[in-house]
């Protein structure tokens, strides 16, 4: 049965490692933007802990997206203010969708 487009509610950036350097060589933080995608995101599961004496809560959510040869593992998704890292890239059953499993600390 083919995805209905309409569940595609949430806007994704998503966003590859930095590869620039700086004047000695070392590389700079951050991220470059690789693609915006429309997505629809379920929230698989959470999490709190305290690690380093602080609270730190984790968040799993799977997000359905167009397949696209442009989004791989070593990426991130942005959704709002919160980034996750992209666990895993998977096929979806209808050809033209694949799944993001992606993971947030916070």
């Amino acid at each position: 049965m083919p995805i209905d487009p309409g569940r595609l509610r949430e806007v994704v950036h998503i966003r590859a490692p930095q590869t620039a350097q700086d004047e000695a060589g070392q590389p700079l933080p951050g991220h470059t933007d690789v693609c915006t995608v429309r997505a629809e995101v379920r929230y698989l599961s959470g999490m709190e802990a305290l690690k380093a004496g602080a609270p730190v809560s984790t968040v799993r959510a799977s997000m359905l997206v167009r397949r696209t040869a442009a989004i791989n593992h070593s990426h991130v998704a942005v959704l709002g203010t919160t980034v996750f890292n992209i666990l895993a890239v998977q096929p979806a059953d209808d050809q033209g969708y694949m799944y993001l499993v992606c993971e947030a600390t916070q």
